[in-house]
């Protein structure tokens, strides 16, 4: 009888301990489900909220705007007329430097009382290079998908405030604020133009 009692305690301790053991599992199984999904989305915000575009290589302007240009130092500044009531035209790019693709939808210029009348566009969107420059041949702005690594031209006419300005006075900036998206996640972020940008009544 002994030697039965003790196998009977030994087959009780075995069922205990796998029951134990599965306990343990299912607890596993239950905090990983908890902990995946937030790891999942952790890593789906810093990816989307830390990509950023970068000046595309590229800019330019219109002559006949009244342009004149100075160098100091690596920077170059473009100081356009400022006559009130009108506009003037410019022309930069942005790059998407990866690993996302990048929807950009809207373009804005910082400064006060100055808006994009006419935005238009040209997009490197095989990333050969092929798209041109020239903005006879840019269409007309819609929100654009760009790939890793290519290039989005942007064509602007930006109007002036009618106002008036004091002699010596400028308006500048060196960014567009760009209202763009990233794994669906939205942003709006300033972006280089890669030039200093000046608007002054003695320009």
């Amino acid at each position: 009888m002994p030697t039965q009692a003790l196998d009977e305690s030994a087959d009780t301790a075995t069922v205990l301990g796998a029951a134990t053991k599965r306990r343990r599992r299912r607890r596993w199984v239950v905090v990983m489900a908890m902990v995946l999904p937030v790891l999942a989305g952790t890593a789906y915000l810093v990816a989307a909220s830390t990509q950023r575009l970068e000046f595309g290589g590229f800019y330019g302007y219109n002559p006949a705007d009244g342009v004149s240009m100075r160098q100091a130092g690596r920077t170059t500044e473009l100081r356009f007329a400022f006559r009130p009531n009108d506009t003037f035209v410019f022309y930069t790019s942005i790059r998407n430097p990866g690993p996302w693709t990048v929807e950009v939808d809207d373009v804005f210029v910082p400064g006060p009382g100055y808006a994009v009348e006419t935005l238009r566009y040209s997009y490197d969107g095989d990333g050969r290079g092929t798209h041109s420059y020239l903005p006879e041949h840019a269409s007309a702005w819609r929100p654009v998908s760009v790939a890793p690594d290519a290039v989005l031209a942007l064509f602007l006419t930006v109007s002036i405030p009618d106002v008036e300005m004091a002699p010596g006075s400028y308006h500048y900036w060196e960014d567009l604020s760009v209202r763009y998206r990233v794994l669906g996640l939205a942003q709006a972020r300033q972006v280089p133009i890669g030039f200093f940008l000046s608007v002054g009544p003695d320009s």
